[in-house]
């Protein structure tokens, strides 16, 4: 059975994402430029793409965390069918956050574009072909700063990978010292048996020393007896 603790995380992660998939559909319904009645989101606030955007990689980073403590917690949990339940639970969050976050990187690319295509048309199919130029030249340099932008996400995305990989090494790390922790205080065990069944040995050994040495002068005594006896006669 898993911890009240991981119980406390799970709900947590679940309202986490609900959340984030709360933004990405009002991110995708902002995107529809096609529609008759589209008119393009604020710039800015609760209602723009860029906020939006932010929701969600505030919540999947927040969700990356949880995952985190459920996958340190789990290795509290007694061994057997429960912990295995309890990381595989674990991996199955680890794969939503895998895929929100694709999902993410789909929507920024497209919020991007479509934020673009918004200021040069301004919203407006009409334009003429020098507004249209003039806009498309402005934008010029947003458009690479977008694009790194877009290979420090790729970074940071390669970043958490090798989170993960390092939380999960650190895991199987953990297990193994308990392992090892288990195994070393069996052989104190073993090793304190040892030495107790060498004492009583060793306490053996001298009981029949004295027993021993008993007899012998018993047997001395009695051969000084004979003899004084014969001598006597």
């Amino acid at each position: 059975m898993t911890s009240g603790l991981f119980a406390s995380y799970e709900d947590d992660f679940n309202e986490s994402s609900r959340q984030v998939r709360a933004a990405a559909t009002a991110l995708q319904e902002s995107l529809k430029q096609n529609c008759s009645a589209y008119e393009p989101p604020p710039a800015t606030g609760p209602q723009s793409r860029a906020h939006h955007c932010q929701v969600m990689q505030q919540g999947l980073a927040h969700m990356r965390e949880l995952v985190t403590s459920m996958l340190y917690e789990s290795n509290d949990v007694e061994a057997g069918e429960a912990r295995s339940e309890a990381r595989r639970r674990v991996e199955d969050y680890k794969r939503v956050v895998t895929v929100l976050e694709g999902e993410l990187f789909r929507l920024r690319q497209e919020s991007q574009d479509a934020d673009r295509m918004d200021l040069i048309t301004g919203g407006n199919d009409a334009l003429d072909d020098a507004t249209l130029e003039a806009r498309t030249r402005m934008l010029g340099n947003t458009q690479k700063l977008r694009q790194g932008t877009t290979t420090l996400e790729r970074a940071e995305r390669a970043l958490h990978a090798a989170s993960d990989l390092g939380t999960s090494t650190l895991s199987t790390l953990r297990a193994q010292t308990e392992t090892m922790r288990n195994f070393n205080a069996n052989i104190h065990g073993v090793d304190a048996e040892v030495m107790e069944s060498r004492r009583i040995v060793n306490q053996m050994q001298r009981t029949a020393t004295k027993r021993k040495l008993c007899l012998i002068g018993v047997i001395l005594a009695l051969i000084f007896c004979v003899v004084g006896l014969v001598f006597l006669r």
